[in-house]
C-alpha cells in the first residue's frame, strides 16, 4: 500500500511540472563570467526565460533580450549570435540548453533555423 501511494505521489507531481509549468535554472560562462537563468516550461515548451547573473553591458542586455524572444518565439535554442556579443549570445545558448536538459524536456522547434531579426 505505501508503495502504491507513493508512486501516486510522484505521478502527481510528474504531470503536475510538466501539464502546468515548472521551473529549473541553468548556468553557463559568457565573456565576462558566469552566467545564470530561470527557465519556466510548461510541457515541452519554454514559456519564460528570466537571467538571474550575468555581468553585462547596456548593448548585450539587449543582445540577451533578443536572444531570449527569438529562442521563446521559435522554440529552439539554435538561434543567430548577436554580433558584438558574441560570447554572451553563446553562453546564453548554452545556460538555456543545460536547463532543458535539467528539466529533462524535448523542445519542438517551430522553424528549421531560428534567425535573429531586430
Amino acid at each position: 500500500m505505501r508503495k502504491k501511494l507513493i508512486y501516486a505521489i510522484f505521478t502527481l507531481l510528474f504531470i503536475f511540472t510538466t501539464a502546468f509549468g515548472a521551473t529549473v535554472e541553468g548556468n553557463g560562462k559568457e565573456y565576462k563570467g558566469d552566467i545564470k537563468v530561470k527557465v519556466t516550461y510548461s510541457g515541452n515548451e519554454i514559456t519564460n526565460i528570466e537571467v538571474l547573473k550575468c555581468s553585462n553591458s547596456s548593448f548585450t542586455k539587449k543582445a540577451i533580450k533578443s536572444i531570449i524572444k527569438t529562442i521563446i518565439s521559435t522554440q529552439n535554442t539554435d538561434v543567430d549570435l548577436i554580433s558584438g556579443a558574441s560570447y554572451t549570445s553563446e553562453g546564453l545558448k548554452e545556460t538555456v540548453n543545460n536547463a532543458v536538459a535539467t528539466a529533462g524536456i524535448t523542445l519542438v522547434p517551430k522553424n528549421e533555423k531560428s534567425k535573429i531579426t531586430e
